[in-house]
């Protein structure tokens, strides 16, 4: 790994679904290094909001493949994968394989994890899936576009996706962007602090200043 990484533990449940996770507390960059930061190491409440929404869409889960876009240390790929689905977790960023099957192997979890830089061309090679997922994608404005391209090759027609986000500007401009190209977009905000999540507060307290309310889209293809 390019980065060093000091790691936590925790334990946080979704409904009747405790899992043992694992996550970067603090990365600093190894010699040379000169790359991006790779956020994902840690867990955001923006995925927090996107677990809850797993578990009250738990029936579109069972027994279907599912595509993590962004999934950092893999949580929500875990979940889902506990959850029914056939989970493929993808990142950027190569050292977030050893997080993702570390987490998959101490809860039980079948996940396959692929590097996928999401904005870039080959990411419209994907193969599509009845349910895509990610949270705090928009980092970059400019993602917003190959963000809706990806859904669009990712979500097969009648699909499910479920992007979680703390309200970045960029959120509004991909909402408008996916209803012109003809998704179903359902938009609700959510307060971290109040999802009946344990172990939220493990989370909450390592972001302060990201506690809410955030946002989560609810995509479906007619």
């Amino acid at each position: 790994m390019a980065f060093l990484y000091e790691s936590t533990q925790a334990i946080l449940t979704f409904g009747p679904h405790a899992l043992t996770l694992r996550w970067a507390a603090s990365v600093t960059r190894g010699n040379g290094e000169e790359g991006p930061l790779p956020y994902g190491c840690g867990v955001w409440p923006s995925a927090l909001v996107l677990g809850d929404a797993l578990v009250t869409h738990a029936e579109r889960l069972r027994g279907v493949s599912a595509l993590e876009l962004g999934c950092g240390v893999g949580m929500c790929a875990v979940l889902a994968a506990r959850l029914g689905a056939r989970v493929t977790a993808t990142d950027f960023h190569p050292d977030m394989r050893a997080f993702v099957e570390d987490n998959a192997r101490a809860n039980g979890a079948n996940v396959t994890f692929e590097v996928l830089d999401w904005t870039a061309k080959a990411a419209l090679q994907v193969q599509p899936h009845p349910v895509v997922m990610g949270s705090d994608l928009l980092y970059d404005p400019a993602g917003v576009t190959p963000c809706v391209d990806v859904l669009e090759r990712a979500l097969l027609p009648g699909g499910l996706a479920l992007l979680a986000d703390p309200g970045r500007k960029a959120l509004w401009r991909l909402k408008d962007k996916l209803l012109a190209r003809g998704f179903v977009v359902h938009h609700t905000t959510v307060m971290p602090q109040q999802l009946a999540v344990g172990g939220r507060e493990h989370v909450l307290a390592a972001h302060p200043n990201a506690t809410g309310p955030a946002h989560l889209l609810a995509i479906t293809r007619p």
